[in-house]
């Protein structure tokens, strides 16, 4: 794999999880990443010293081979269009939600070759799931570069385009989720462990229960079933979360996440 310049567009959170992921795995010289965000230079330069800060958009596209956007998809449209020349045979990685590869396609020149992703935050502890489009038009060469990349910060997953929104809601919302179910954990325990005590718990037993779910390959209906002892207090608490519905409003909240990706994806991409 040729050494390559990384332009970032943007530093939210995705843009420096991203980066501080692949610094950790020693996959790229900080020098070698160049940065444009109009608004967090002064934090990312403290947070990565020898990392370019370029003063505009066009100027960190032609330093760059490798164009990796992490600015919001409400905006992505007009930055791509904007930036349409100065990406000329380059390569194009977009984490836009809901922004499809062929509205990405028709936003560049011909020459871009244009790979959507879909990383989640974990990809800055080098536990990240990248979802992958299979709808890319990189060369071999190029995707094989991007997909290790990707696989540096975790697991990469080769998908279908139309699967992306409802995947990145699978791995990306996921955590969220995740974290709001363990929050409402923490405040059914009124308080009786020091919040230290009761986050150790809660966090080793999720991940206990994920290393069991994989080495066991049992269904997660299953593990419930192991876990519930008849008139024992864990099926008690099952039962009335049933009786609740909080089944149905969680599959409900899934498909209304999916929804919102689609919307997200719903702007004018014509060049």
């Amino acid at each position: 794999m040729k050494p390559f310049k990384l332009g970032v567009l943007g530093y939210g959170k995705m843009g420096k999880s991203l980066i501080d992921g692949l610094l950790e795995r020693g996959f790229i010289d900080e020098s070698a990443i160049h940065l444009y965000t109009p608004h967090s230079a002064k934090t990312a330069l403290a947070d990565h010293p020898d990392m370019v800060v370029q003063p505009s958009a066009e100027d960190l596209v032609h330093a760059v081979d490798v164009v990796l956007c992490c600015v919001k998809p409400q905006i992505l449209p007009e930055v791509i269009s904007e930036l349409r020349l100065a990406l000329r045979h380059k390569v194009l990685i977009s984490i836009a939600a809901g922004i499809r590869t062929d509205q990405l396609i028709a936003l560049t020149d011909p020459s871009t070759q244009v790979l959507r992703v879909m990383p989640n935050l974990a990809v800055q502890v080098l536990k990240g799931v990248t979802l992958i489009s299979k709808a890319h038009t990189l060369d071999p060469d190029w995707f094989n570069t991007c997909a290790v990349m990707f696989e540096k910060l975790g697991t990469v997953m080769l998908i279908d385009e139309d699967k992306m929104d409802i995947g990145s809601v699978l791995t990306g919302s996921l955590p969220a989720y995740l974290a709001f179910f363990l929050d409402s954990v923490k405040l059914g325990s009124s308080s009786q462990f020091c919040e230290e005590e009761t986050l150790e718990m809660l966090y080793e037993t999720v991940k206990g229960t994920i290393a069991y779910l994989e080495e066991t390959h049992i269904s997660p209906l299953e593990l419930i079933n192991r876990v519930c002892s008849p008139n024992g207090s864990t099926i008690e608490g099952i039962r009335y979360l049933r009786d609740q519905h909080v089944e149905d409003l969680v599959a409900h909240a899934v498909r209304q996440s999916e929804a919102r990706a689609k919307a997200l994806g719903n702007v004018n991409c014509e060049k």
